[in-house]
């Protein structure tokens, strides 16, 4: 006697369906290429279990067909595992579907009939992050039903359930409940950090951002440009200035956005300044965002500079010179 997998069984199944040519017809292409790495060898087996698994067979078709075939696949499966569930939403967020179908596959995954089957620390992010893409009304009271949910199953003290409620908040602009999430987070390692840190200043809270980068006991690359892209999306360039000027670490990406920032601003002398500063004190070599950045800032200014010599051309005209 033997016992038969769940795994083995969705492989078969997917099998079965590709023999026959049951599959959505947006995966049939992909069956011959599947085909050619099965032989007749005893190890044929193990590939094509490998290969035939319906959570891959899922995540293939998000990523390169139609959500409508993923979701044909989905509901096709005999057996559906937390994984299975959670790859859904992630495929709605790549497609930018509508909020409205992540909550009703949430909701499907909430009435399912496999005992004992509850969101992990993976499913939350897969849901808010699937849903808070589209900006629908439905996106509040999902946040909110999620977080409660999240604290009955004892889930936010995960940094992973954590990280996702707090981006759940940031896009509702709700500054207190992002500190709330925050303060239910058991462990707060730098991500969450860093993610308290962008809500505040995509909120345009940036005391309240300067505050917690003051607070964090370690910090890493991402929280400087955090910081940094904070002050310059709520035009605070003179703070932006000050604190990249105090960085001690500085890449390609930090050059850029302070480049950038004063070539959107019309302040084209100073980005060639700054420019001419990266290529004397950084050894490293320039990306082609900052050299778009910087070509930018010289046809403007020479655009400046032909009009004012024709101004004076008329004026001399005008004067009889």
């Amino acid at each position: 006697m033997f016992c038969v997998s769940a795994s083995l069984l969705r492989t078969l199944d997917v099998g079965y369906n590709l023999l026959t040519g049951k599959l959505p017809k947006s995966l049939q292409h992909c069956s011959s290429l599947i085909f050619q790495n099965v032989d007749n060898k005893n190890d044929g087996l193990v590939e094509a279990r490998r290969l035939f698994n319906q959570n891959q067979t899922s995540s293939l078709d998000i990523s390169t067909c139609l959500m409508s075939e993923a979701r044909q696949v989905f509901d096709q499966m005999p057996v559906r595992d937390v994984v299975s569930w959670n790859t859904m939403p992630m495929g709605l967020k790549k497609t930018r579907d509508n909020t409205e179908s992540v909550l009703r596959l949430f909701l499907d995954m909430r009435r399912s009939s496999i005992s004992g089957l509850n969101p992990d620390e993976l499913t939350i992010p897969a849901v808010i992050d699937g849903a808070a893409v589209s900006g629908s009304a439905f996106v509040r009271v999902l946040v909110l039903q999620i977080h409660a949910l999240a604290v009955r199953l004892g889930l936010t003290s995960s940094v992973y359930t954590g990280s996702a409620l707090l981006r759940g908040y940031t896009s509702l602009r709700d500054p207190r409940g992002l500190e709330r999430v925050f303060e239910e987070i058991l462990v707060k390692d730098v991500v969450s950090w860093n993610v308290l840190i962008m809500g505040y200043m995509k909120l345009g809270f940036v005391e309240d951002g300067e505050r917690a980068f003051g607070e964090m006991p370690e910090r890493n690359i991402v929280t400087w440009h955090t910081m940094l892209i904070g002050y310059v999306n709520n035009v605070e360039m003179s703070k932006a200035r000050d604190f990249f000027d105090k960085m001690s670490q500085r890449n390609v990406f930090s050059w850029t956005v302070m480049i950038n920032s004063y070539v959107q601003r019309t302040e084209f002398k100073v980005a060639l300044l700054l420019f001419r500063e990266m290529v004397e004190s950084w050894s490293n070599r320039q990306s082609h965002y900052t050299f778009s950045s910087v070509l930018k800032a010289c046809a403007a200014l020479s655009s400046l500079l032909m009009g004012e010599t024709n101004a004076l051309d008329d004026h001399k005209t005008w004067n009889g010179l």
